[in-house]
């Protein structure tokens, strides 16, 4: 037995929260409740705490949680660090094969596991014929040693040969692999430094003690107060509430000037976003001559923020109280619409689907000639992407407008005959009061530019920012005046789902320089599911939202599985049975299952044939569906947006499926420019879905995918 004092710190590191989310609520219950009595009262818990025999650290302890589970932990002093939980002899097996260590280089506590016979081998396979270069030979030792790899590990890093043998290193810890991994993908030894949070770490001896509260610490370790474990007893607490890489918590926290984040699938841009959330929050709430300031969270669709709110609920409840909330949580285009209905806004904002305004452009075409060589399609995709995209309302105005990415060139007489359609539809619009968003984005500025509004938002925190069109930015920059905290925005082109596009810069948004960063690591998805969903973009150059191309250089996984699974049928019958048979080799006790589908048909299809197999699966259509509890979730790819789970299944992926049929008609698109777009709005979506999956994801078509749409890149 080992006694306690009667002042006792207590720690978790990540390690333990994510094994905490793999055994039973109940155990994770009663984990939490005795963790916090030990805060409480750690001179009475003495007796749960023992020393684990037979390891290679002495400061090993376990915990007994109930007969069937023991936590384990690192004592140093009146230090507590919460390492693993598991059951009796698999904890006692973590601990045995783990030392800890405190490295100078990094400040942080640090595990080295000592490594078999069995577990070795595979780590570097040996070399059948000749040597081939270390991928590490173009650095010194020192250099490798800067960016955090341990001494006694330089051997393993000098014998790796590719990328893959780094994360199958087993005493390699996520450190060293994420520098490792940084260097391989093409990053310099001080963005390596930058992202993991070295750049300005001191290399003076740490204590046990300043290692686990140091910033680069902070990644892992978590210093528990009353607060944390009343909220951890009440509610499970997933990792990225609790954690975040030293990059995501500069990002999150501290003053700034007007900000975007960038950066690929699972990389934790909306979990910066909401962090940074709840940090401004916290400042507002701290200074009483700010009370009845707000933080706004805005995104595109409704059903994101809705998602986005209750993750908020979660995170930091005090904020989102109905009594006087301090962040507020809703999507653009119903924000917009609530604030001119209190201003009584004379116009109803509709859609392209709209009944009324169809009418409209199909008078607008009975009377003016289309020009030449011009389809309606491509009429009304200029007035969408110029005319309402721009906000012109002038002729002349629309002679002198960039065109970027239109594909066909229109000639100043050609301006001037779609001119009079385009003028014949807004004066038809006015009469029967309509307005389309972009319309609506134009009136809540012209609104705040006469001065008689005062907005109660002190920040505004955009998520999904690649799915806000030009109008869209143009107005959040006008909500809150440029200063420090202003806007925060992420995002990331490659998941561009909707037909809108902005470059910041032209919508008055400086985010250029040390304004724009770039989450590079994918905490989300295995490196094989990362690498088949980027495989899908190949074809594509995608923009950073600020007037030039995004680079996908240092985006990586540490996380390994098994390759996507690409399942091919001969029929629909015999894709949906395959489906079946798949769910069947699936814990559904315990895992989430996303399957997607491009359209509501689609999904309804697979609903049916589920039910008539005694499957009975759980649809999320909207903001109030639950994707967080385990079971069969159907789903289209655009709900998927936002969400995760732990399997994931694309279904009717063959080309007779997707891209729809309609596609190719001769009059769907103006030009080829247009129909291209559309197919990269549709590789995005696969992207996007493809992605949702944390461990697995399987691929289902019927036939073989579109070369149209794919061109071979994937398999």
């Amino acid at each position: 037995m080992t006694n306690l004092s009667e002042t006792l710190n207590l720690s978790i590191d990540i390690s333990c929260n994510l094994a905490l989310e793999k055994v039973p609520a109940s155990v994770r219950k009663q984990f939490w409740k005795l963790v916090q009595k030990m805060h409480a009262h750690p001179e009475a818990n003495g007796n749960n705490l023992e020393r684990v025999k037979g390891g290679s650290d002495k400061r090993m302890r376990s915990i007994r949680i109930d007969q069937g589970y023991r936590a384990i932990a690192l004592q140093e002093g009146d230090d507590l660090l919460l390492v693993h939980v598991d059951e009796h002899d698999k904890a006692y097996a973590w601990a045995e094969r783990r030392r800890a260590l405190v490295d100078d280089i990094t400040r942080s506590v640090r595990f080295v596991v000592a490594v078999s016979e069995e577990t070795e081998a595979p780590a570097i396979p040996p070399v059948k014929q000749e040597p081939r270069p270390g991928l590490f030979d173009a650095w010194t030792d020192d250099e490798l040693i800067s960016v955090g790899v341990l001494m006694d590990h330089l051997p393993t890093v000098r014998a790796i040969v590719d990328e893959d043998t780094i994360t199958a290193a087993p005493e390699l810890d996520e450190v060293a692999q994420l520098s490792l991994t940084g260097l391989a993908a093409g990053l310099t030894l001080d963005e390596v430094r930058d992202e993991i949070g070295l750049a300005d770490a001191p290399t003076t001896t740490v204590t046990f003690s300043e290692a686990l509260r140091s910033n680069i610490a902070q990644r892992r370790i978590r210093v528990l107060d009353d607060k944390d474990l009343e909220a951890f007893v009440e509610r499970d607490m997933a990792a990225w509430r609790i954690f975040l890489h030293p990059m995501q918590r500069r990002l999150a926290e501290g003053r700034k000037s007007t900000t975007l984040v960038r950066g690929g699938a699972g990389t934790g841009k909306t979990v910066v976003a909401m962090h940074r959330a709840r940090w401004l929050a916290d400042q507002i709430r701290k200074d009483s001559s700010r009370k009845g300031r707000k933080v706004l969270v805005t995104t595109f669709t409704r059903n994101l923020a809705s998602d986005i709110r209750e993750n908020l609920r979660n995170l930091c409840p005090e904020n989102l109280s109905k009594a006087g909330p301090v962040i507020e949580v809703m999507n653009l285009d119903a924000w917009v619409s609530e604030f001119l209905r209190a201003r009584n806004f004379e116009k109803t904002i509709v859609f392209g689907d709209h009944k009324t305004l169809k009418a409209i452009w199909d008078e607008a075409f009975d009377r003016f000639p289309v020009p030449e060589g011009l389809s309606r399609a491509f009429v009304m995709d200029e007035w969408r992407q110029i005319i309402q995209a721009q906000g012109l309302e002038q002729k002349n105005e629309y002679f002198r407008a960039q065109r970027i990415g239109r594909g066909s060139p229109l000639s100043r007489q050609m301006r001037k005959e779609l001119w009079a359609i385009y003028e014949y539809v807004r004066a038809r619009m006015v009469e029967e009061g309509l307005a389309e968003p972009d319309d609506g984005y134009r009136a809540v500025r012209a609104i705040l530019d006469a001065g008689s509004i005062t907005l109660p938002f002190d920040h505004i925190i955009v998520d999904e920012t690649q799915d806000m069109g030009e109008q869209a930015i143009r107005l959040l920059r006008a909500m809150v005046p440029e200063r420090e905290n202003d806007l925060f925005l992420v995002g990331d082109a490659h998941q561009r789902i909707y037909p809108r596009k902005a470059s910041m810069a032209a919508c008055g948004v400086n985010v250029r320089g040390r304004r724009s960063n770039i989450l590079r690591i994918n905490y989300r998805t295995t490196e094989e599911i990362r690498r088949w969903a980027v495989s899908v973009m190949t074809r594509q150059v995608v923009d950073d939202m600020n007037e030039s191309t995004e680079s996908a250089k240092g985006y990586r996984s540490l996380m390994h599985g098994p390759e996507p699974l690409v399942a091919e049928a001969v029929s629909k019958s015999d894709e949906l049975a395959q489906l079946v048979e798949w769910l069947k080799t699936i814990d559904l006790e315990t895992c989430t299952v996303g399957i997607c589908t491009h359209t509501r048909r689609q999904r309804d299809l697979i609903n049916d044939h589920l039910a008539s197999q005694a499957i009975k699966p759980e649809i999320l259509e909207r903001e109030s569906d639950d994707s967080y509890h385990s079971g069969i979730k159907l789903l289209t790819m655009h709900r998927s947006k936002g969400l995760e789970f732990d399997a994931v299944c694309l279904m009717f992926l063959g080309a007779q499926d997707f891209p729809p049929h309609w596609l190719f008609m001769s009059d769907a698109f103006p030009d080829d420019a247009a129909r291209e777009d559309e197919l990269q709005r549709l590789r995005s979506l696969i992207h996007v879905a493809a992605t949702r999956a944390r461990g697995v994801l399987r691929v289902s078509l019927t036939g073989h995918f579109s070369k149209e749409l794919f061109d071979g890149t994937i398999t």
